[in-house]
């Protein structure tokens, strides 16, 4: 969509230009928000697993002292 916008200069054409950098800007905010959520998600998936690793841990803790 890039190399659109630079063609839309070229020819002057303010249609060309809008439309395709309105898309190339959603696109990069999507890649971006992409990226960020996987990140955050790869983050929640450790801290869950840590957090169920301790709590098995706790209760096979408590279960063995009773």
């Amino acid at each position: 969509m890039f190399l659109w916008v630079i063609y839309g200069f070229i020819r002057s054409d303010p249609v060309i230009i809008v439309t395709n950098a309105t898309g190339f800007a959603l696109n990069i905010t999507l890649l971006a928000m992409k990226i960020r959520y996987a990140k955050m998600q790869k983050t929640q998936y450790h801290k869950d697993r840590i957090n169920s690793s301790l709590l098995i841990i706790a209760t096979s803790t408590n279960l063995q002292n009773n």
